[in-house]
Formats: C-alpha cells, sequence, structure tokens
C-alpha cells in the first residue's frame, strides 16, 4: 500500500446532491510523506509521534511502494509504465524515472521498503536480515525498468536471473542478465559485461549487436515455456490463483501453444494502437488529451499485448481483456460469431473438431434448463447456454499442484511479504479438484484460492494501517507484520521467532495468540504512535487484533482434457448425483456426491492443520456483505446466480478450524433471496441496535444510507446519499448526523427543506423514509441496510421452481439451497430425465373438435366473416418442453397452441400447425379449410350427450318430406323408424348406450324408398 500522488485521493461529498464525487488526478505530483503532519486527507496524522523524519514517516505508512513493486512484481512484470516513467496526464508529459527531479521528496516513486536485502532473497550479503527501512532508490544506479521485450520473444529467457537482478535493485542490468546475454556490474545496476559469445561488434567495430546464434532465438511468436515460467508454473501466478500447469499430460490444447489461442486475432493489425492513450478524460473530451493527440487507442491493442481472456478478479483494464479465441470460436464457427449481423469474422482455428452434434446427442443443447435470476420454472435454455465449455472439460487430470492459500501472516522464504509457496498451501493433486463459481450468467470451472492475514477490528478510533482512516477492520501492512514477527518467538516453540503461520504445519491457537500478543505489544511502534516496541503498556489505542480469511474465485481456462472425459461424457448421472434427501444433500457427508456442483471441496492446503478459539476471538469475517446484513469469508464479488447478491460463506470465522465446504455453497445462498425493486410511498424500518458510547469494536461511523426515488414508475431513478460521519449512540443522534440538509425537517404535518424527493424521520426506534412530492422509494444495495433496520426493506425471500415436478409427482419451489440441490440430484434417475422430454419426439396433431360449420360436407367448413378459435392437440405432447405456431396460407401466423381467426373472403385456405421441442426437433400437420357461406339450416339431432346404461331420447327436427328414418346409432346397432312427416317436422327415438365414448350418430332420411337428407352428429356417452 502507497500514495502516488498528492491529488486525486478519496471523494468529495457534495451536500446539496447528496452524492459523493471522485477526485480526479490533476497534477500528478508525487506525494510527499514528508508532508503527512496536518495533511487534511490523512486525518489521523495527529496521532503519530512528533518529529518523525520523512523516511520514519514512510516507512510507518507503506509496505509496497512503486519502487518496492520494480523489486517485488517485476520478477514477472514485463516492465514500462509506472516502472519506467511517473505517469502524468498523457504520454506526452510523463517524465522518465531516470529524469525525475525528486530533490529530498519521500514518495512512492523514489523511496522502498527494504524487505530482500543486498542479497536479494530477504537477507544482506553479509547474512545480516533485510533492514525493512525506508531507503532511497537513485535511479542513476538502478537504472529502470524499460519494457523487456526479450522476456516473452527470446527462447530459453531466465527468469531466475531476471529476479535476481530485479531484488537487488539492478534495473537496467536485469534486461542483459535475464535474456543471458552478460553479467550485472557488482557496483550498479546500469553496467554490465557482455558475453562477447552472444554480444559481438558489427562490421565496423563502432557498436555492438546480438550473435546469430542469439538473434535466430528471437521468435514473432513466443515460446510457450516463455508464458509459462510467469504463469503455470509451479509457484507461479495462475498456478497460484488458478491451480493451473501447462503439460502434455493435462492440456489437450498442448500442441499448439499458448499462442495458438492468446496471439492477436486481427491478422492486419487493425485493431493495434500505437499512440499509447489510455482513455483519461481531459480537455478535449474522453480519450482525446489534446488536439495534437485524438486518438482513441484505449480501445485497442497495444503493440505487444497479447490477448487476454476474461478471468474474473483480473488486475489489468484494457483493450486485451476477452480478446483471447474462446472455445465456441474455434470449434463452432470458425472465428469471432457477432449474433447482431449473425457474421463470422474468421481467424485460425488448428482444425478444430465440431462438437455440436456430440453436444445433441447428450441433450446439451436441448432447452431444459433456466437461466437468469428468474427461476419460475420455465425452461429457457440448454446446458451449454448455462454452462461455460471449460466448466465441463477443465478437469484438470494428470496429477499435479495447484495453489491453495496465500497466507499474509509472514514472509515467504524468499523474501516477499506473503507466502504461497510452502508446501501447506498447497493442492497436492488438481485433478477433479476445481471449485466452481457464476461469471455472467454462465458457471465456469474455478480454483478457491484462500487468503490469510491479519487486522484490527477497533473501528471506532485505531488507523491500524495509517490510511487515515480510523477503523473499517483495517488490515495490517505487511512490512509492520514481517518486523514484529522477526522481533518476537514463540511461546511454546523455544527460541523460535513467529513466521507465516501456515509454515508451522499444525498450527495452534497458542501460536496465534503468540502472533497477537506481539501485534498488540509492537504495532503503535511500527505505526509511529510509540517511541518504544515490547508491551501493551504504553499502547495508545485499544486493539483488537483477529485473523481474518478470505476465499476468492478464479476462473478456470486450462487443462482442458478429452471429450471423452469431460463431465456429462457419461450422461447426465455424471453431474446429477448425490443425495435426494433435502437434509443431506448439498452438505460435505453427502459421499454420494457427483463432485461437479456439489460434492465436498477442501479449502485449506492438504497439509495443514490449524485450529483457534472460536467465538470471534481469534478470527473475524472478512466481511459483512448484502448490505451489511451477513458475515462472510468469501470476497463479496463471489456472486450468487442471479449477480445480484454476495454468497455470504463463513468457512473459518464461525467455527475453531478451516472447515471444508460443499460445492453448491459456492453457487448458491442457503436461504436464496432477491432484492426488492418495488418503489414505495413508504418505507418503516425495524428497530436500530446502536453501538455503545465505549464500544471499540462496533461503531456507527461510516453507515452508508443510499435511497432511490421515481416518481415516474422508475423510468428516471435519482439517487441520494449520505454517510455517517460520527460515532451515534441513538435515533436523535443519528437523524443530527444525517442532517436536515438530507432529512429535512418534519414538522408534524409535512417536511420542509432536505431533499425534494423524500423525507426521514424517526419511527419509535427505527427510520421512515417517505416519498414526498409525488416520488415514490426503495433502498439501494449499497446502503448499511442491516444496521440501519431496512434490510426487510430491502432483501425479500425468492423461491426457485423446478421446470418439472419431483420424484414424489410434486411440484418443486423451494427457498433452501440444499433442497435445490436435491432437486439437482434427482435427474441422476432415468424416470426424472424422461420428464425433460429428451429423445422423444413431438407431435403435432389437431384435437377431434375443431370447428366445422357443416359436419355433412367433406372437409372443414367455416363461415365467412365468422370468429373462429383453431388450437393444436396439447395433450398429445405431455413429458418436455414445446412451443406451438399456426401459419395460414393467407400469410397470417400466430405463436402459441391457439389462434383466434376470421376469413373475409370465400375460398379454400391451409392452416399448418408447427411444435418443436426442447431439442428443437418439430413436427408439422397441415388442415384444408373451405370458407363458405352460411349453410341453409338442416335436420338438427339431440341431446349430444347420454349417460351409459340409462335410456335417452333423442329428437330428430326440422326434417324433409319423408316416409321413414334409419338410425345409426354407431354402436353396432340401427333402427328403422316408419314414420311419416311433412318438411320441418320431427321424430324420436330411444337409445340405450352401453359403452362410454364419443358416439357418430348418423340418421338417414326415406322417401318412396329413396334417399332424401341425411345427418350425423357426435353422442358423448359417460359413466
Amino acid at each position: 500500500m502507497a500514495r502516488l500522488f498528492k491529488d486525486g485521493a478519496g471523494t468529495t461529498y457534495d451536500g446539496t446532491a447528496a452524492k459523493f464525487k471522485n477526485n480526479p488526478f490533476t497534477t500528478f505530483s508525487p506525494y510527499d510523506y514528508g508532508t503527512t503532519y496536518g495533511d487534511a486527507s490523512f486525518p489521523t496524522s495527529a496521532a503519530l509521534l512528533p518529529g518523525l523524519t520523512a523516511q520514519q514517516l514512510f516507512k510507518a505508512r507503506v509496505d509496497n511502494s512503486m519502487a518496492g513493486s520494480m523489486r517485488d512484481c517485476a520478477e514477472c512484470h514485463v516492465g514500462g509504465g509506472a516502472n519506467e516513467y511517473v505517469p502524468g496526464k498523457s504520454p506526452e508529459v510523463r517524465t522518465s524515472l531516470r529524469d525525475y527531479f525528486f530533490g529530498s521528496a519521500v514518495t512512492a516513486f523514489n523511496y522502498f521498503i527494504d524487505v530482500y536485502g543486498s542479497r536479494g532473497d530477504g537477507f544482506n550479503t553479509d547474512g545480516t536480515p533485510a533492514s525493512y527501512a525506508a531507503v532511497q532508490n537513485d535511479y542513476s544506479q538502478t537504472g529502470v525498468l524499460e519494457m523487456d521485450c526479450l522476456m516473452c520473444h527470446l527462447k530459453d529467457y531466465s527468469w531466475e536471473e531476471r529476479k535476481k537482478a530485479v531484488r537487488t535493485g539492478k534495473f537496467d542490468a536485469s534486461r542483459t542478465t535475464g535474456a543471458l546475454l552478460g553479467a550485472a556490474s557488482p557496483t550498479d545496476g546500469v553496467n554490465v559485461t557482455y558475453d562477447p559469445l552472444k554480444v559481438v561488434p558489427t562490421g565496423d567495430n563502432s557498436a555492438l549487436k546480438l550473435a546469430g546464434t542469439v538473434a535466430g532465438n528471437i521468435l514473432a511468436t513466443p515460446d510457450s515455456n516463455n508464458c509459462v515460467g510467469c504463469h503455470m508454473a509451479e509457484h507461479a501466478v495462475d498456478w497460484k490463483k488458478r491451480g493451473d500447469t501447462w503439460s502434455g499430460t493435462a492440456e489437450v490444447h498442448y500442441s499448439m501453444g499458448c499462442m495458438g489461442c492468446h496471439k492477436r486475432k486481427d491478422a492486419d493489425f487493425s485493431k493495434v494502437g500505437t499512440s499509447g492513450f489510455t482513455g483519461l478524460k481531459g480537455t478535449y473530451g474522453f480519450n482525446n488529451i489534446s488536439s495534437a493527440s485524438p486518438g482513441d487507442d484505449s480501445k485497442k491493442l497495444g503493440q505487444c499485448d497479447p490477448a487476454k481472456g476474461n478471468g474474473a478478479y483480473e488486475s489489468l483494464w484494457n483493450a486485451t481483456d476477452n480478446t483471447t479465441k474462446n472455445c465456441s470460436g474455434c470449434h463452432i464457427y470458425g472465428g469471432d460469431f457477432d449474433p447482431a449481423t449473425q457474421s463470422v469474422i474468421s481467424y485460425e482455428t488448428h482444425g478444430a473438431p465440431n462438437p455440436t452434434a456430440a453436444h445433441q446427442a447428450k441433450g446439451l443443447t436441448a432447452k431444459i434448463v433456466q437461466q437468469g435470476g428468474t427461476m419460475n420454472g420455465t425452461a429457457n435454455v440448454g446446458h451449454l447456454d448455462l454452462i461455460a465449455c471449460e466448466a465441463c472439460h477443465s478437469r484438470k487430470l494428470g496429477n499435479f499442484t495447484g495453489g491453495a492459500m496465500v497466507d499474509g501472516t509472514g514472509n515467504d522464504a524468499e523474501g516477499r511479504l506473503a507466502d504461497h509457496e510452502n508446501e501447506n498451501v498447497t493442492r497436492q493433486n488438481m485433478t477433479n479438484n476445481n471449485f466452481m463459481a457464476w461469471q455472467g450468467n454462465k458457471l465456469t470451472a474455478a480454483n478457491l484460492s484462500t487468503s490469510l492475514f491479519w487486522r484490527d477490528k477497533n473501528d471506532v478510533n485505531f488507523d491500524a494501517n495509517n490510511d487515515g482512516r480510523a477503523g473499517g477492520m483495517d488490515s495490517l501492512l505487511q512490512t509492520h507484520v514481517a518486523n514484529i514477527n522477526k522481533a518476537n518467538t514463540y511461546s511454546l516453540r523455544p527460541g523460535q521467532q513467529l513466521v507465516a503461520l501456515t509454515q508451522l504445519g499444525t498450527v495452534t491457537a497458542a501460536d496465534i495468540s503468540d502472533h497477537i500478543n506481539a501485534i498488540d505489544r509492537d504495532l503503535e511502534y511500527q505505526l509511529g504512535l510509540k517511541s518504544t516496541p515490547g508491551s501493551t503498556g504504553n499502547n495508545t489505542k485499544t486493539h483488537v487484533t483477529k485473523l481474518s480469511f478470505m476465499g476468492v474465485t478464479f476462473k478456470t481456462n486450462h487443462d482442458i482434457s478429452p471429450a471423452d472425459s469431460a463431465w456429462g461424457s457419461g450422461g447426465c448421472g455424471d453431474c446429477h448425483k448425490g443425495s435426494t434427501s433435502a437434509s443431506s444433500a448439498g452438505t460435505i457427508g453427502d459421499t454420494t456426491a457427483g463432485g461437479f456442483y456439489n460434492g465436498k471441496f477442501v479449502v485449506k492446503g492438504d497439509t495443514l492443520n490449524m485450529s483457534w478459539t472460536g467465538g470471534g476471538a481469534q478470527v473475524t469475517p472478512f466481511a459483512s456483505v448484502n448490505a451489511s446484513t451477513q458475515p462472510s469469508d468469501f470476497h463479496p464479488g463471489v456472486k450468487e446466480r442471479s449477480g445480484v447478491r454476495s454468497l455470504a460463506v463463513q468457512f473459518a470465522s464461525n467455527a475453531t478450524t478451516i472447515r471444508d465446504i460443499d460445492r453448491s455453497e459456492g453457487l448458491y445462498e442457503n436461504a436464496f433471496k432477491a432484492r426488492n425493486t418495488a418503489f414505495n410511498t413508504s418505507i418503516s424500518g425495524t428497530a436500530i441496535t446502536f453501538p455503545a458510547a465505549t464500544s471499540t469494536t462496533t461503531t456507527s461511523q461510516g453507515w452508508l444510507l443510499k435511497i432511490e426515488a421515481t416518481n415516474n414508475s422508475g423510468v428516471t431513478v435519482v439517487t441520494r446519499t449520505k454517510q455517517v460521519s460520527a460515532l451515534v449512540t441513538d435515533m436523535a443522534g443519528l437523524l443530527t448526523n444525517l442532517g436536515a440538509a438530507f432529512t429535512g425537517t418534519w414538522d408534524g404535518t409535512s417536511y420542509s427543506g432536505g431533499q425534494p424527493e423524500f423525507g426521514i424521520r424517526a419511527n419509535g426506534s427505527g427510520l421512515l423514509i417517505e416519498g414526498r412530492n409525488g416520488y415514490s422509494v426503495r433502498i439501494h444495495p449499497q446502503s448499511d441496510a442491516g444496521p440501519l433496520g431496512l434490510a426487510g426493506s430491502l432483501w425479500i425471500d425468492k423461491q426457485y421452481k423446478g421446470i418439472t415436478t419431483d420424484q414424489t409427482g410434486a411440484a418443486v419451489a423451494t427457498s433452501d439451497r440444499k433442497a435445490w440441490v436435491a432437486y439437482l440430484n434427482s435427474f441422476a434417475d432415468p424416470a426424472q430425465q424422461a420428464k425433460t422430454g429428451f429423445g422423444v419426439d413431438p407431435v403435432a396433431q389437431f384435437p377431434a373438435g375443431f370447428p366445422d360449420a357443416d359436419p355433412n360436407t367433406a372437409g372443414y367448413q367455416l363461415v365467412v366473416n365468422t370468429p373462429y378459435t383453431l388450437s393444436a392437440d396439447t395433450g398429445v405432447n405431455s413429458n418436455g418442453f414445446f412451443t406451438y405456431s399456426l401459419s395460414f396460407t393467407d400469410g397470417t401466423t400466430a405463436g402459441g397452441p391457439s389462434a383466434s381467426k376470421t376469413f373475409s373472403t370465400l375460398g379454400t385456405y391451409a392452416v399448418t400447425l408447427k411444435v418443436t421441442d426442447e431439442e428443437g426437433k418439430t413436427a408439422t400437420v397441415s388442415r384444408t379449410l373451405n370458407v363458405v357461406n352460411p349453410p341453409v339450416v338442416g335436420m338438427t339431432i339431440g341431446p349430444t350427450t347420454a349417460r351409459r346404461g340409462i335410456s335417452s331420447t333423442y329428437t330428430f327436427g326440422n326434417l324433409k318430406d319423408h316416409d321413414s328414418l334409419r338410425i345409426i346409432w354407431a354402436d353396432g346397432t340401427s333402427t328403422t323408424l316408419p314414420h311419416v312427416g311433412a318438411a320441418g317436422s320431427s321424430a324420436t327415438a330411444n337409445h340405450i348406450y352401453a359403452t362410454t365414448g364419443t358416439k357418430k350418430l348418423t340418421v338417414l332420411v326415406y322417401k318412396n324408398g329413396v334417399q332424401v337428407d341425411s345427418k350425423y352428429n357426435y353422442i358423448t356417452v359417460t359413466l
């Protein structure tokens, strides 16, 4: 932590607009730590001992500066940027560190904390430990870290030699030593001695050049080993964060090399930026810094940037994000697919096979799952829409190690301020050892990386890391922790100096107490608050030192397994596997879990054992998430499925050891909730529990109230914000601190002043927020809704509904994670799978009662200018998910299983019914329609219903002139009825049906032995 510039620090509150505004960088003048006393942006400076030198103030406030990062992070970072320049408003005005005049200023650019010593490994050449003093960096002696192109492009480049050079401040020389072209001067970091076999004179001896053997190893496309050295070798950054490796036994793309995917896709370099502009906002607008530099190159790739993926929690922000080739681009589209234009920009795909047919055969494209936050029981996407390719294909087969933890409680063996290399923070076998996480709207493979570190929970008046803000659960500066460790020993491990906790292998509550006690004795000395260490008697503040754990899910993109090893290759039961009991599903006790979205996951390093005193005595949660309503040991950025709420998972802070967790805990909340997005005329909060005036662990200072208001049903939304600026212990104090300019003044009838959209007053022991002037209000999720008593107004219960019934045939609607996992597990059952309809063809069929104005005429007669409802028989499609459409030869169409239709012109038409199932399979059927004038009223038959075994009397009316009738009952019997009647007369007959069903009763009318009329009608016979 270090402050770079004088300006651009923090925010400014605009009381009129009720919002915080960022303070922009304007001068880009390095911040001088010698100006700490009286610095308005560092209000806690008043607590410092008087008379500290600028170097002492730097040491008290900084652990890693820019000059320090050049000795640390630059073992892999290629240089350039702030490793070479003091940044300015634009590239034209930045100044080389070689030339910048710092004078007597002590800044983050020209000073560093000496953590590596002159030997570069935490020790000096005489064997003494590094001083941890604030040391000036003289760039005339060290040189600067210019971008080292050979790090990527020279085959057999040596990172180990580069690391040795940068650790000891030999920045210019590092480019030579890393390339193995020569040796650094023993007295400075600028001069080198070249290897005469690798650097040779030109023909006229006027200059030097690379020997042919070296030049031949400079590759336009970097060798994969160059990438692996920084990214995927054991203990490298992606090994640490993602558990990734690079080997032919673990990666099916190994033969393509890293640049097979990461090489830029614009073969003509049309997307390359050359100006260096990075999107700073200046006089001429965004990306238009001056009239001489109007470019917008921040949106383009740099000249030397490889394409980059889209993993969460990346530290870089530039146009290389999400520009790497992707699975669907190579395997399906043959390039970048633009859904807006339905076009493809082709690139080299290395002959990647198309897996679509295989995916279809496994049901992965069938629309049988739900996407998004609604979870209303309607299947709308396929598995491939919901699950990233890597989630199934990155099995990490091959028995290799990966990172599990980063221990910030002490140095590693090389002097780094945190340890991610000892065996106790390592996963010994990454095979099938992925976690899972949501990124955007997709399920991704991930590695859960957990950091542990010290922090102080005096949230009232102790600025435990000298960042200028008292409280807030400050994490301690790593250099202070390292110094304290060096000066203290364990009580039950005689003579052993304090170390990073995980290095002990087995960590006890007593070991943790030794660290806490040492911090309590010595931290204020490190902070410059007291003159001597070693005692708590001269402390000026109350210390509440705690250990904290933070879990972060880093996306896994590599170690892709062959298709026959992918999740799902063995069918649904590969993933949907585990208990179907809501009491045991989704727990680490479910030993039958599949290991994809459920099953036990070990958080800690495999050989680590830790225990501590519970009840919050030694360990505290990392964060309070979801508007400060739930404690969590997960980073707040680890979200549940809808992306709205953070996953509140405690795997350490509510226990006495690091517990194993179920993978589903990283996907779903224990109890599903959603944001209440409704605007209301008023919001009534619950009782607020205020901290005591003497509390040192809980404070109301910093509580944030953020209110959204609208007067047009959310079309436009106004946001107002206020933060409590001091400890308040009751409702009156809270309202006073919020201020009448924010709350308005209530006179018993109405509000005056304040914000125009709302007013705030007390409602008993809670807050009442009332809309004004036609506005309605709601709570913003960034509010501290928990302590302010507004959680019930912000969050509401949410149910996930199943797309099918459960195994008992009951509808599925639950707010419980374990119950939902049990439902997902049930799809290992073929009977449950069958409910999705996969493998069953759709049927297109019209119902028996299809409209027909004249049943006696062949075909289907519809009367002109008469509305009809034409529909599909949906009952023939049971299991699965179907869409229906009707189309007519007059050009009209209708979505859905039925349509209201009126024909205005006589003629012959056709209607076609199309049924599409969840797999995209279709069935069609057509029917001819004759549109006719209204028919002349003919014979009538009634009734049209009967009861089985009971005699019914049927009347045949409007008969033509006749002398006999023949009645065919459609049950194998008929009746001849001698009957003489004139035109328009009627006749009756009785009949008993012995069976149920639909009977086509037909009447034939005779005169002098000649049939003169006929008519049929359907009789429905029921029990």
